[in-house]
This record gives C-alpha cells, sequence and structure tokens, in this order.
C-alpha cells in the first residue's frame, strides 16, 4: 500500500494538480461557460398591424355604487418597435429568452374616426387639465346615496346662483408613453425543433415598463343639471361656462404655498364638471408583471425570416393595491393580445455536447502536465 501511495503522490507531482477532482471541475466548468456563452442575438421589429394589445376595463360594486370603464370605448392599441430591430431575443438550438431593459413595445396614441384624429383621455399630461392624447383611458365612478347640495356662488352684476350638487367621486387614468419590456431571466428552453411553428411557454416571459407614466386625478364630480333643466344640448353651453366662473373661485381659497391645484374638467355625463387634483406615476417604478395567456407562443421559419409570436395577457390590477373602496378582487384590469415580430433567419450556434466538451477540458489538462513533465526534468 505505500508504494501505491507513492505512486500517486508521484502522478500528482508530475501532473502538477491536487486530485482527479480538479479534472473533473475544470471538464465541467469548461462545459458550463462554453454553453452559456454560444447564445445566438437575433433583433426582431414589430409588425405594428398585427401587434395589439386591448384594455378591458371592468368592474363594480353591487354594496356600492362603483362602476370601473374604458374612457371613451378604448380599443385594441397598436404597437411598434421604437427603432428597427430593437425587439431582442437570444436564440439557441434549443431555446430561447429575451434580454431585459431593451424597451421592445411602443404603444401609439389612439385615434378614432375616419380622419384618425387624436382620442383625448382624462386627465391632461401630469394629472392637470381636461384631456389629452394618451394609450388608454380609465375612468372609476363612486356616485353617493344622497348628493351634497352646493351653496350659491356670486355671478356679478347677474346675481348668484347653485352651480348644482356633488353626487360622487371620480377616478380617472390615462395612460401615455407606454413602452413595454419582455424579459425572460433565466433563459427558459422549449424545443426548438421540427418543420412547422415551434411552441415555446410565454407564461416564462414577464412583462415590465421600459418608459411610460400613469396621470391621474381624483376628485368630485358635480352635477349642474338643476342649471340646464337636464337638457344635454343647454349643458354643451352652460357647462364651459360654469367650468370659467368655478376654477378662479376655487383658486382664490386654496393658499399657494398648500402645493394643491384643483381643476375642472368636463366629466363623463353631459351634466358632470369634475373637481379634481391629479398627479403622475412613473411606470418604470411599478416593475414587472406575470403573463398568463391562454396560448402558447410561437417562433417559424419562413423563407428567409423568422417570425415570432407571443400572446400576452398582464392584469394591471396587481399594480393597484387593495383597499376598501375597489378590492381589486372586484376589478377586471387587463391588457390582451399579442406581439407578431419578424427577423433575417440566422443559424442558432450548436450547442456542443457535454462529452465533447469534457473531452476539451480534459485535453487542455493533458497538455498542461506534458508541458510539467518537460519542467521537471
Amino acid at each position: 500500500m505505500p508504494a501505491r501511495n507513492d505512486a500517486i503522490l508521484h502522478a500528482r507531482r508530475v501532473l502538477g494538480l491536487p486530485s482527479l477532482v480538479t479534472i473533473v471541475a475544470v471538464a465541467l466548468g469548461v462545459t458550463f461557460f462554453s454553453s452559456t456563452a454560444n447564445a445566438t442575438p437575433v433583433a426582431f421589429t414589430l409588425t405594428s398591424t398585427a401587434s395589439t394589445l386591448d384594455l378591458t376595463a371592468k368592474g363594480s360594486i353591487t354594496a356600492a355604487s362603483l362602476s370601473i370603464n374604458e374612457q371613451g370605448g378604448s380599443k385594441a392599441n397598436r404597437y411598434s418597435s421604437p427603432v428597427a430591430g430593437s425587439f431582442l431575443t437570444n436564440l439557441y438550438p434549443t431555446g430561447i429568452d429575451f434580454p431585459s431593459g431593451n424597451g421592445d413595445a411602443l404603444a401609439q396614441n389612439q385615434t378614432g374616426g375616419i380622419f384618425n384624429t387624436p382620442i383625448n383621455f382624462r386627465p391632461g399630461v401630469g394629472g392637470t387639465g381636461s384631456a389629452a392624447p394618451g394609450n388608454y383611458g380609465i375612468a372609476i365612478s363612486y356616485f353617493l346615496d344622497t348628493p351634497i347640495v352646493l351653496p350659491e356662488v356670486p355671478l356679478g352684476s347677474f346675481g348668484t346662483v347653485s352651480p348644482g350638487s356633488i353626487t360622487g367621486a371620480q377616478v380617472d387614468v390615462a395612460l401615455r408613453n407606454m413602452q413595454l419590456d419582455f424579459q425572460a431571466t433565466p433563459t427558459f428552453h422549449p424545443k426548438l425543433v421540427g418543420a412547422g411553428p415551434v411552441a415555446f411557454d410565454a407564461s416564462d416571459v414577464s412583462v415590465g415598463f421600459f418608459d411610460g407614466q400613469a396621470d391621474m386625478s381624483v376628485g368630485a364630480i358635480l352635477n349642474i343639471s338643476s342649471l340646464t333643466g337636464g337638457n344635454a344640448l343647454v349643458a354643451a353651453v352652460v357647462r364651459p361656462l360654469v367650468i370659467s366662473v368655478l376654477q378662479p373661485l376655487i383658486d382664490s381659497y386654496i393658499p399657494p404655498e398648500s402645493g394643491i391645484v384643483l381643476s375642472l374638467y368636463a366629466g363623463t355625463g353631459a351634466q358632470e364638471i369634475v373637481i379634481a387634483t391629479g398627479f403622475s406615476q412613473a411606470l418604470p417604478t411599478l416593475g414587472a408583471l406575470p403573463n398568463t395567456p391562454s396560448s402558447s407562443g410561437t417562433l417559424e421559419h419562413i423563407g428567409s425570416n423568422y417570425r415570432l409570436t407571443l400572446p400576452v395577457n398582464i392584469d394591471m390590477a396587481a399594480l393597484l393595491p387593495d383597499n376598501p373602496l375597489i378590492p381589486t378582487g372586484d376589478l377586471t384590469l387587463n391588457l390582451q393580445g399579442k406581439m407578431v415580430a419578424t427577423a433575417p433567419f440566422v443559424e442558432a450556434v450548436p450547442e456542443p455536447s457535454t462529452f465533447a466538451l469534457a473531452g476539451i477540458g480534459f485535453l487542455g489538462l493533458a497538455g498542461y502536465a506534458a508541458r510539467r513533465r518537460r519542467q521537471l526534468k
């Protein structure tokens, strides 16, 4: 036995290695670093006519007169690449991933009518002003069982008049400049083989916000039907007049040092004016959301191009904290649709087998051992 131990020690001195464990560790290290380094970057460009996400905003509470709806009949909104080839992926012979932080999909402002005029959503930019173009709009209304009649206000030489009654509260949200970031970390590996479309699990791809803001306003609903006799046509004329009279009056009662700014704008109903204070929330601070689509993503090789289809279903309600007024369980606020993108076809770099990589590691060690023997002679 002592002679055998002496032989092992002599072999270790010749090789210059502590043990067989070192050989295995180096070989496995070569395997690991080679397999993680052979991703093939592929830059896709979104097809805007096919890349759409529809906002579904619904909700109500039976015990209270609260409703949640899309503003102005918001519809499916198109998305495009900020620049060509900015929808980035890494492809492998057996997988695909989406590196984060690229700003992959830019939402377009919604338009309508035969002239595709911009659709305005409440509130305006920064949470102030009546409305401005945007990506999506949400309206949450809460109505009081007993309206609060406001005291009369002066109208100069015309005397005084009661401007109406506070009938509830209004929360308006306008989403603007949305730039989505699709990310999959760590790399996930579906079976990217076969002649037809290759499926992968789209729920592994989370959705974050690279840019954008949520402009919000919270205020009281003033109903002026007492001034218009309930006539919507009369209200269209009277409402701007009431706003022009009330705005400076409200401003005179709020000290500038308070930092509070109340703005008046048209409400959802023909007889309504919203008296609100607003603010803006940067969307990137909200983090990433899980993707829960009902179908798989697909990668297809069509002619000289790849076509990537990524189904999307994210719950925007997850961004809202639960509260007594609007329990998130009673709120549906989903962005649902798909992203479709194309890129020139390239062959993914083949992944060497584990045995081949281990062989490379052993060959390297053998060369090192030979050098050690020459040094010891």
